[in-house]
């Protein structure tokens, strides 16, 4: 993870291009499940994914995640005075603690960077959902959403009411976005 941070730090400042190859890079990697992989067991993704859940609702209302083998994708709404850091520090920290105790392991996990980005218009959150939940797939950790153990995509698949039209075109057009 701290590979992901101090690459896209690098990419910082960078002509469009090459920063874009560095982010793809690092994707890549992460994807492909390379270094590290605390999350890889499904009961080790349901511990961080619970102290994700824990928030809802009163710190932020979740709008999509996924735990990935060794990294975590998370889209929210974060209730007023609630800090970006104070949040994901209340994800980090009781999710490493659980983590920690069922392996008896003791230290830090995460790195201390934060990677986010603001989404104003619903075409970018729709995006950014569809992004999410499909990372999954595209990276080859299921062959389908719904078998993916710690995603907001297993409820959508289970949720007759969801717009999967509109869902569907999304995780086309961020496919496409990747391609580029």
């Amino acid at each position: 993870m701290r590979l992901r941070i101090e690459a896209l730090k690098a990419a910082e400042g960078r002509p469009e291009p090459a920063a874009r190859f560095l982010r793809r890079a690092i994707e890549a990697h992460l994807d492909r499940g390379l270094g590290a992989c605390p999350f890889r067991e499904a009961e080790s993704a349901r511990l961080i994914e619970d102290a994700i859940l824990r928030t809802h609702d009163r710190r932020a209302r979740l709008l999509a995640w996924t735990i990935m083998p060794n990294h975590v994708h998370v889209l929210c709404e974060r209730r007023e005075g609630v800090g970006l850091r104070s949040l994901v520090s209340a994800w980090k920290t009781h999710g490493v603690r659980r983590l920690n105790a069922k392996d008896g392991r003791v230290g830090i996990l995460w790195s201390r960077d934060v990677l986010h980005r603001g989404l104003t218009e619903p075409s970018d959150r729709l995006r950014a959902v569809a992004y999410i939940e499909s990372n999954p797939l595209m990276a080859g950790v299921v062959s389908d959403l719904a078998d993916h153990p710690c995603s907001s995509g297993r409820f959508r698949a289970e949720n007759a009411s969801v717009d999967a039209a509109r869902l569907s075109s999304a995780a086309e057009a961020a496919r496409s976005a990747m391609r580029r």
